[in-house]
C-alpha cells in the first residue's frame, strides 16, 4: 500500500509509530529510536492504522530505519487543523510523583531535543 495513492474524505487521525535508526550516529552506547507522529485522513480507526503503518513502512525505507511494528492512533476531534489543534493525547495511570513521571517517561536524559533558547 502506497500512502500517496490513498485518499479519503474521512476525519483526521494522528498515527504514532516507533522506529530504530541503525545507521544513525551513536549517542553513547545505545541505538537511536524515534517516536514519530503523522496525520492521516481515514474513514475509520482501522483504516487509520492501515494508513499509518503504510506511511511508517515508507518512511522507514526512505530513511534507512526499521519500523518496529508499534502504532497508536488518535482520532482528532476536529477537521480544522491549525495552531493549538490537539493532534495526539495519551493518558496513563501511574503511582509516580509528577517529577518522577516526567523523568521516567519523557526526560530521562536520552532524548535528542532542543529548547527554544537554543536557536
Amino acid at each position: 500500500m502506497n500512502i500517496n495513492d490513498i485518499t479519503t474524505d474521512g476525519p483526521w487521525y494522528a498515527a504514532k509509530c516507533v522506529f530504530v535508526h541503525r545507521d544513525a550516529p551513536k549517542h553513547g552506547d545505545g541505538q537511536v529510536f524515534e517516536e514519530r507522529i503523522v496525520l492521516v485522513k481515514a474513514a475509520s480507526a482501522t483504516d487509520a492504522i492501515r494508513l499509518g503503518e503504510a506511511e511508517a513502512e515508507e518512511y522507514a525505507r526512505m530513511n534507512d530505519a526499521e519500523y518496529l511494528g508499534f502504532i497508536d492512533t488518535f482520532h482528532l476531534f476536529t477537521n480544522q487543523v491549525g495552531t493549538g489543534t490537539e493532534i495526539y493525547s495519551n493518558m496513563r495511570t501511574s503511582p509516580l510523583s509528577p517529577d518522577e513521571f516526567v523523568t521516567k517517561y519523557y526526560d530521562d536524559g536520552t532524548q535528542h531535543s532542543r529548547s527554544a533558547d537554543e536557536e
